[in-house]
């Protein structure tokens, strides 16, 4: 039977703050689709770019700015 593998760093910081990443999508975008799209994006870039995140830092606030900026730019 295959172990389900133990979770990265990056799903054990970021991913409590999933939820709260959507409410701020929504809050942005007005609509469903568009904000599930905008937290993707949003989780891709942060999973991508995490080693430039300092541990112990305000994950949240680095989320939302990701977020925030992938909205601007879209």
């Amino acid at each position: 039977m295959a172990r389900t593998p133990d979770p990265t760093p990056f799903e054990l910081t970021a991913l409590p703050h999933l939820r709260d990443c959507y409410a701020f999508a929504m809050s942005l975008c007005g609509r469903v689709a568009d904000a599930e799209d905008l937290v993707q994006e949003t989780f891709l870039k942060a999973q991508r770019s995490f080693s430039s995140y300092t541990q112990g830092t305000n994950i949240k606030a680095w989320l939302f700015t990701i977020l925030r900026r992938i909205h601007i730019d879209g």
